[in-house]
C-alpha cells in the first residue's frame, strides 16, 4: 500500500465499501477498517470496540488485551485534504482524553457523565474500572489517514502513552491478502547456528532447521501479502494466540526458549538452489503456514534479539 492510497477519495472507493452499512461517515469506516486490518480484530470485535458517536469523550474505540493486560483507547482523526498533515494539536487533545483513565475513580466519573450509551456499555462490559485497579496499562492509539509532520514527531518524544499510526505507518503495515502472490526471486536462509535435517522422496526435498527471526523478516512479500498467497491459516486477527506470541517476543529472556513452543514456518519453494555451511538458498517461494507468526514478528521487530530463532520446514 502507498501513503497516497489512504487519501480520502481513494480509500473510500477502494477499501471502505464493505463498511458503509457499519458506519455512517468516513471516520467511522476508517476506524473499523483499521481495527480489523492493522489492529487485527475480527469484525464482531471491531464493532464491539467502536464507540464513536456524540459524547464519546474523545474515545472512538476501547479494546482490552487481557494477555498483555493492556487497555487500548483509540482515537481517529481523518482529513479530506490530500495535502494535509497531522500536527501536534490533536495529539495534545488526546493526552487530555487519556487522563480520564488515569484511575478507576476517573472512569467511574466518566460513566456518570457520558451520554454515549456505547461508551458506557464498553466500559462496563470490559470491566475497565476493575482492570485499572488491577494494574492494567492504558495505551493510547491515535490513527489518521494523513502523514505526521515534524510538530507531531517532536511532541510524541515528550509523551510515552500514545502510539501513532499515521498514513506512513499504516501503509507499511497493511497486508493485502488479495494480491496474487508467491515471491519470484531467491532468498538465503541463515543456518550458521543450526543443524539441518534433510529428507528427499519422490522428487520432493525437505529441509528442517532453525533460522534467526531477523533473517526471516528479510523475506520479500510480507508487507504486500505476496508471501502468503497459499497460506492455509490466514487467521491474522488479534487472537489470543497472536497476542501471546507478541508477548513472548517482547520478553527477551524467553527468546532462547521460543523454538520449544512455537510450531515454526512451512515454506514451499520451486528449487533449493544451493546449501553451504552457513546458508540455504531457495528460489520462488511462498509461506503456506506462518502468516500469523511473521506478521507478529514484524510488529515487534524492534524487540527481537539474535537469540530468537524459529523452525523452518
Amino acid at each position: 500500500m502507498k501513503i497516497t492510497d489512504l487519501q480520502h477519495h481513494k480509500f473510500s472507493a477502494n477499501h471502505l465499501k464493505y463498511y458503509e452499512h457499519r458506519a455512517g461517515d468516513f471516520s467511522g469506516r476508517f476506524l473499523r477498517w483499521f481495527l480489523e486490518h492493522i489492529f487485527r480484530l475480527d469484525p464482531l470485535e471491531a464493532d464491539d470496540a467502536a464507540v464513536d458517536a456524540k459524547h464519546d469523550k474523545g474515545v472512538d474505540a476501547i479494546y482490552v488485551d487481557d494477555i498483555s493486560e493492556t487497555i487500548y483507547l483509540v482515537q481517529a482523526k481523518t482529513k479530506t485534504n490530500e495535502k494535509a498533515t497531522l500536527g501536534d494539536v490533536d495529539l495534545k487533545s488526546f493526552v487530555g482524553t487519556l487522563v480520564q483513565f488515569d484511575a478507576a475513580a476517573s472512569v467511574a466519573q466518566l460513566l456518570v457523565e457520558t451520554k454515549n450509551e456505547r461508551l458506557k456499555q464498553a466500559l462496563v462490559r470490559s470491566s475497565i474500572e476493575d482492570k485499572i485497579t488491577a494494574g492494567y496499562h492504558v495505551q493510547g492509539i491515535f490513527i489518521t489517514n494523513v502523514p505526521a509532520n515534524d510538530d507531531s514527531s517532536a511532541y510524541l518524544k515528550k509523551v510515552d502513552n500514545i502510539d501513532l499510526y499515521d498514513a506512513k505507518r499504516i501503509a507499511s503495515e497493511y497486508i493485502d491478502l488479495e494480491v496474487d502472490g508467491g515471491v519470484s526471486e531467491g532468498f538465503y536462509f541463515d543456518i550458521s547456528d543450526s543443524d539441518v535435517i534433510e529428507y528427499d522422496a519422490g522428487g520432493a526435498a525437505a529441509r528442517i532447521f532453525l533460522a534467526p527471526a531477523l533473517n526471516l523478516l528479510k523475506m520479500s512479500g510480507i508487507s504486500d501479502g505476496r508471501l502468503f498467497e497459499q497460506n492455509v491459516r490466514l487467521s491474522l486477527g488479534n487472537t489470543k494466540v497472536n497476542r501471546s506470541l507478541r508477548e513472548s517476543i517482547r520478553k527477551k529472556d524467553e527468546h532462547k526458549n521460543f523454538p520449544l513452543y512455537h510450531n515454526g514456518l512451512n515454506v514451499l519453494c520451486q528449487e533449493i538452489v544451493e546449501k553451504t555451511s552457513d546458508t540455504i538458498k531457495i528460489k520462488n517461494y511462498v509461506v503456506v503456514n506462518g502468516a500469523q507468526s511473521l506478521t507478529s514478528l514484524m510488529a515487534e521487530k524492534a524487540k527481537i534479539s539474535d537469540d530468537l530463532k524459529i523452525w523452518v520446514n
